[in-house]
Order: C-alpha cells, then sequence, then structure tokens
C-alpha cells in the first residue's frame, strides 16, 4: 500500500509516520520506483505497537529499543495483487484481525477502515472469512525477506539457523500471527476453523522438507519430519515469547539460544572410535 493508504489504516497522519521514519522506529518500506515506498502489514503492525506503547507512557527512545527486532531486517510487502483497491481493503483488516480478532471485527468495519464500498469489498473477496485467511497470507508474507523465503540449501545447520532467526527478529509478528490463528481455529464456524488450521499448519511445517533432507543425509535424529517441525516450531515461538517479555534487547542472544537448542535436540550425535563400548570387566 501507498503512504495515503497506510495513513487511512493506521489512523496515524503522514507527518508523524515520517517522524516515526526518520527516528527509525519505522521499518523501512519497500522501494518500487525513485518516488514510489510501498508498505506492508508488519508496518502496521510496528505502528500499532508505537501507539500502543505510547498509550502507556513509554518515550520515544524506550520504544526504539523495545521495537529494535521490526528493524533488524527490511520489511517486504505483501504479494502484489496488482490491485490498489484488494490491497487497501488487506492493509487495512490486517491491524484490525490482530487487534481484535476474527470475532472482533465485522464487515462494516472493515469497510468503514478502509473506505471502500460494499460491492467493491464483495467484488474481491468472498466474505469476512477469506478476507481473514488473505490478511494471513499477507502477513505472514510480509514477515520474511525475499532473501529469507530463497534461503534454502545443503548446510541444514546454517539454514535452521536462519529460520530461527527470521522469526525471533521479528517476534512480535509471528508471536500475533500465531495467536490469531489458534483463537480463530476454536471458531464455531467448522469451515473457517479447518482453513485457519490448515494455514497454521502450513506456517508450522514449513520448514519439514529441509529437516528431510538432513534425515535423509544422516545430519538429524530418525523420527516423524512433521512432529520435529512442530517441536522445532515451539521452541522457536518460546524463545520469541521470552524475548517479547523479558529482553526486548537481546534479540542475538535469543536467536543463538533458540538455534542451539533446536539443534542439540534434533542432531544425531554419532559416538568417536574411542566412545564405543567396550566390554564390562568383572569386578570378581
Amino acid at each position: 500500500m501507498k503512504m495515503a493508504e497506510l495513513v487511512v489504516a493506521s489512523g496515524i497522519d503522514r507527518s508523524t509516520i515520517h517522524h516515526y521514519r526518520n527516528l527509525g522506529l519505522l521499518p523501512p518500506p519497500e522501494r518500487r520506483g525513485p518516488k514510489l515506498h510501498v508498505y506492508g502489514a508488519a508496518h502496521l503492525t510496528c505502528l500499532r505497537d508505537i501507539t500502543r506503547l505510547r498509550r502507556d507512557g513509554h518515550s520515544l527512545d524506550e520504544i526504539r529499543e523495545r521495537l529494535r527486532h521490526h528493524r533488524r531486517a527490511p520489511v517486504t510487502a505483501e504479494p502484489v495483487s496488482r490491485d490498489p483497491l484488494r490491497d487497501r481493503v488487506l492493509g487495512a483488516a490486517v491491524p484490525l484481525f490482530l487487534e481484535r480478532g476474527y470475532d472482533g471485527v465485522e464487515v462494516s468495519d472493515l469497510l468503514r477502515a478502509s473506505g471502500v464500498p460494499r460491492v467493491t469489498f464483495y467484488r474481491h473477496f468472498r466474505g469476512k472469512p477469506d478476507c481473514f485467511l488473505s490478511c494471513v497470507d499477507a502477513l505472514r508474507y510480509s514477515l520474511a525477506t525475499p532473501a529469507e523465503r530463497a534461503q534454502v540449501g545443503p548446510d541444514f545447520g546454517r539454514e535452521l539457523e536462519r529460520r530461527i532467526t527470521a522469526v525471533v527478529t521479528r517476534a512480535r509478528g509471528w508471536i500475533d500471527l500465531n495467536r490469531l490463528l489458534l483463537q480463530t481455529e476454536a471458531n464455531a464456524d467448522p469451515q473457517l476453523s479447518r482453513r485457519a488450521r490448515e494455514a497454521l499448519h502450513r506456517m508450522v511445517t514449513n520448514a519439514e522438507p529441509a529437516l528431510r533432507r538432513a534425515r535423509r543425509a544422516g545430519r538429524i535424529s530418525e523420527g516423524d519430519t512433521e512432529l520435529l517441525a512442530y517441536m522445532s516450531w515451539g521452541a522457536t515461538l518460546f524463545a520469541a515469547y521470552w524475548l517479547e517479555l523479558r529482553a526486548p534487547r537481546a534479540v542475538d542472544e535469543a536467536a543463538s539460544t533458540a538455534t542451539k537448542f533446536v539443534t542439540a535436540a534434533l542432531t544425531t550425535r554419532r559416538p568417536l572410535p574411542n566412545e564405543r563400548k567396550r566390554p564390562r570387566v568383572s569386578s570378581r
């Protein structure tokens, strides 16, 4: 979305957004031309966090430190749909769903926040569930740079470290997305519940291909790679929780410790020659 759309979606005026950018509180937008800067769902999440922290009485310097993990890598905008009205609805809907949850948002709220008429909304989305799941995809896409999405290679240890670091450095966004999908999974609508569960499953098992390759190469222990992906995600996500709750400045420590923990849990350690079992010597 463009700056004007970000202003409408966030409720924050243009000059304040520029001020936050100049102070380094807001991640850099994606440049698509000399004068075209494109913002994504992660920028809305960051603006929402800034507003909340300001309301709680934190100074801008304190907020800069607390949100440092939002700025550690450029944030990519959501997938380009080549339809500015659809992107406008998604840009307005993401912060609403994150703040209120699925059940706390009505179509009328989406129309009011995005400023599009009802007929335009239904031209792009079949209804609120379709819009919600599109928001999930947009937010997930915005939390990884193209380089991070392309970082797949034969070195399992390096790839694991990059994946964990990518989550920890954008802890707030991944925590919010995980929470939103878990809440929606408990929805009374069985179809929506199933689709939210499938979206969560896709997000968690994104690392499964890398785990399969590592298992074939003998780099990790035998086991169900889907289960291992869930266990790895759990450890990574709780490192992100620790970072948010206890030590917002310790991004590197959280990423490093989580990587060592998951690696130790997954890696097969082969005994050295002098560690092989020796026959027991009777004490008699």
